[in-house]
């Protein structure tokens, strides 16, 4: 399989994206520890996303990552006291990917309606 098990990548980014949640509400220095091994982890995971052909014929594949270049890597250098673009970001693509991989506990998309409450 490779390491590019979109199911795996799908879970493990959640819980990293986790570890900065509760660094920055429980205990801003814990993520320094684990900080650069992390970015490592997902710098590798993007790489092999990207070999794996990550993009218009792979949508899952090229969810995760943009999830991980785009928005992990640059909350795990810097990730600040509270929710910014990249968490916003971050949150679309995974659940984007959630949604594609049939995760029933990602929320189904919001459609705006003109038509006011239902």
């Amino acid at each position: 399989l490779g390491g590019t098990n979109d199911q795996a990548i799908y879970e493990r980014f959640k819980a990293i994206y986790s570890q900065i949640e509760n660094g920055r509400a429980n205990d801003p220095g814990a993520l320094s520890s684990t900080k650069q091994a992390l970015i490592d982890e997902v710098k590798q995971t993007v790489d092999d996303l990207e070999k794996a052909g990550a993009g218009a014929d792979k949508p899952i594949k090229q969810q995760l990552f943009w999830a991980g270049r785009n928005c992990l890597l640059p909350l795990l250098q810097n990730p600040g006291t509270g929710d910014s673009t990249y968490d916003e970001r971050l949150k679309n693509h995974v659940n984007t990917a959630g949604r594609m991989l049939g995760d029933p506990s990602v929320p189904p998309v919001q459609i705006e309606t003109s038509e006011g409450e239902e």
